[in-house]
């Protein structure tokens, strides 16, 4: 077979540069006005590989409207229904599915594999979790935060919870790239990511906006214009009513979880858009 060819992937946040989210984010804002008759010119034929070694609700249903209202069409893989749960390699995969799809989304345990995929694939390759980081969840999150807020710079977020998670690592890295102040309230064992963190820690400061990590929820809750949480043991599932937040909370008048929702379908469509026009 012939080279493969050079691709764009998402796998985490630096990924893609200021310019670029902001290109994906207007992107999105256009995408959520556009009539879907007009939508599903935008990809027409493509074909997107899903493979999922985890359970997804909105991540895989957001991801497999997206690509159809595109014109495209999403081919959902379990591994263990695949040659991967037989032994096949994670790069021989992944140079099989090149001669078949456009692009690939993985969602996995490892994050490891995502690399591994996609050095091996000639196609984008997007990240949909892993135990690193949930880069298309902050891409999301922050577009939520700009519709409700009209604005990104300057703004204060507030992270309860586990540190250490994923969606924290993403989103901590998002909001410094923009400019964005993050405070983490968390216990000192679920403290973030080493690594995230001290990138985060240049980019903050390169934006002037502030990275701060607390024991103390009235310090992040202090002049806050956002307030975030997630599941706080990590890995597991969506938002446990009466754990990490209260029915109340989450289905009061401030709430934009629905919103924030929504607007994963939304982002990822501009996402996919960007990477493969």
């Amino acid at each position: 077979m012939g080279e493969t060819r050079k691709a764009r992937h998402f796998i985490d946040v630096p990924d893609l540069s200021i310019k670029e989210i902001g290109k994906v984010f207007a992107s999105a804002e256009r995408l959520k006005k556009t009539p879907r008759s007009r939508q599903l010119k935008m990809l027409p034929g493509t074909q997107v590989a899903l493979i999922f070694e985890k359970p997804s609700t909105r991540t895989r249903v957001s991801f497999e409207a997206g690509i159809s209202q595109l014109g495209g069409n999403a081919i959902y893989l379990d591994p263990k229904t695949t040659q991967l749960g037989r032994g096949e390699t994670i790069g021989d995969t992944a140079r099989v599915i090149s001669r078949y799809c456009d692009a690939a989304v993985l969602r996995v345990f490892n994050h490891d594999l995502l690399g591994d995929f996609s050095r091996a694939a000639g196609i984008p390759t997007i990240n949909a979790l892993s135990d690193f980081s949930h880069p298309c969840q902050s891409l999301a999150d922050v577009f939520t935060m700009y519709e409700a807020k009209g604005k990104l710079k300057g703004l204060k977020v507030a992270f309860l919870g586990d540190g250490g998670n994923n969606t924290c690592n993403s989103l901590m890295q998002l909001c410094a790239m923009l400019g964005i102040h993050f405070f983490v309230a968390c216990p000192h064992g679920f403290r973030p990511d080493l690594k995230a963190w001290h990138w985060s820690e240049g980019e903050a400061k390169k934006n002037k906006s502030r990275l701060v990590v607390t024991e103390s929820i009235e310090k992040a809750l202090e002049d806050a214009d956002v307030v975030y949480t997630d599941t706080w043991v990590s890995m597991g599932l969506p938002a446990h009513r009466g754990e990490e937040i209260t029915s109340e909370v989450l289905d009061g008048r401030q709430s934009v979880a629905w919103q924030q929702a929504e607007n994963k379908l939304h982002v990822q469509k501009a996402l996919l858009l960007y990477l493969l026009k």
